[in-house]
């Protein structure tokens, strides 16, 4: 097996290993085992066609058709039955990223060795004594040499892509997005980037789409309306604020670009189904009634007292501040300027909820501990008494708690 196959076969080993067991549930042990297997036959197939490609028996043209099929075939692998018992919008989420992972895998592998360029380094003949198998080890050196380069080469956009590919698939999430952010500084105009920059925020932030993530994704939109990635984070983050109407049509929007009869065009029409059920829900309409949406930003004149890394407490609290707060959210200050909602679901105890509340403080905390009481020295910002129901509030953090 040549080096390229190597290389190649590793990074679609490694990420089949870490990402796609725990997105994909498939609901009998039957249906995993098969679909392991034809994952399996699948990535021999695209190692050989790389491998004719390489030695020139496969022309560009025919290698691109082969890889196209192939991922096709990996789409229709990583679809799998909806699982009854989980909820639809979460299912959802599992399952499209299961996809996308699915489908740059392979292209990453690729980008890596293409990008690194060093046959011979890559060559276990030349490098490793016979028999002896590359390492996720030699894989994450690799990795490391392609950042080192890029240094010296900021503006290389290839570079930066495989790069932060290569980050996503070894699950370095925060370094993916620093990744993607230098390449959409390279590449503004490129909705798929920014797609992935938005997921690869995501996934930093445990998978919270809110804030900096669906702004992002938003600006993918407006230059792509159809990008399936951005749809389906814009869905996701409608449903998680209980905005049915805007999550239907984002999730009608990307069942349009998908072939009808695939099993994720099928989990869609459940999740729009539920949408359309939970909206005209009696006590979800109060609840979403009761909740307070708007904007929370750092002051400039606290800009520098303030770092990335550090917590944001959004809370809601009754206007007389007795016992603890209705509901609260928590962000990173790097998320800042965000957009927040506050609902029954934030609640801290089920006994108090905010959609029962007469008047309500909305405010915003920079928790130097971590924890959300306040604390000396920590930076906050409130609201006047208002109404649960308020829409466009906007908090600025613009005073250090004495």
């Amino acid at each position: 097996m040549t080096a390229f196959v190597v290389v190649a076969a590793l990074l679609v080993a490694a990420a089949l290993a870490w990402l796609l067991p725990p997105l994909l549930k498939p609901r009998s042990s039957v249906a995993a085992d098969r679909a392991r297997m034809n994952l399996e036959v699948v990535r021999d197939q695209l190692a050989e066609a790389q491998t004719d490609h390489q030695r020139g028996v496969l022309s560009a043209e025919q290698f691109g058709s082969t890889r196209a099929e192939l991922e096709r075939r990996v789409l229709e692998e990583a679809g799998g039955d909806v699982d009854a018992s989980m909820p639809a919008a979460n299912t959802s989420r599992r399952r499209l990223t299961a996809i996308v992972v699915a489908v740059i895998f392979p292209l990453a592998a690729g980008l890596l060795y293409w990008q690194l360029g060093n046959h011979i380094a890559f060559d276990p003949a030349a490098q490793r004594p016979a028999g002896q198998q590359f390492t996720a080890e030699d894989v994450e050196r690799m990795v490391a040499s392609l950042a080192q380069r890029l240094e010296k080469e900021p503006d290389n956009s290839e570079g930066w892509a495989m790069l932060a590919r290569s980050y996503y698939l070894t699950k370095r999430f925060a370094d993916s997005s620093r990744a993607y952010e230098r390449l959409a500084q390279l590449q503004p105009d490129n909705a798929a980037v920014l797609a992935d920059y938005a997921d690869a925020l995501a996934m930093a932030s445990d998978r919270r789409i809110s804030g900096k993530p669906i702004e992002i994704a938003r600006r993918a939109l407006k230059l792509e309306p159809r990008q399936p990635k951005a749809l389906a984070m814009a869905a996701a983050e409608a449903f998680d604020r209980k905005d049915y109407p805007s999550a239907i049509g984002y999730w009608e929007r990307l069942r349009a670009v998908l072939p009808p009869e695939t099993e994720l065009a099928k989990s869609i029409d459940v999740n729009i189904a539920e949408a359309r059920t939970l909206g005209k829900s009696g006590p979800l309409q109060k609840k979403a009634a009761g909740s307070i949406m708007g904007t929370v930003r750092l002051g400039a004149s606290l800009a520098s007292k303030a770092a990335s890394g550090e917590t944001v407490f959004v809370f809601a609290r009754a206007a007389d501040n007795k016992g603890p707060p209705l509901a609260v959210i928590q962000l990173k200050v790097s998320e800042l300027p965000a957009k927040f909602t506050l609902d029954d679901s934030r609640a801290m105890t089920p006994q108090r909820k905010l959609s029962d509340a007469k008047q309500v403080v909305v405010g915003a905390r920079v928790s130097k501990s971590g924890r959300p009481t306040a604390s000396k020295g920590d930076l906050e910002g409130l609201s006047k008494p208002m109404k649960p129901g308020a829409r466009d509030v906007t908090i600025v953090i613009d005073r250090v708690v004495p």
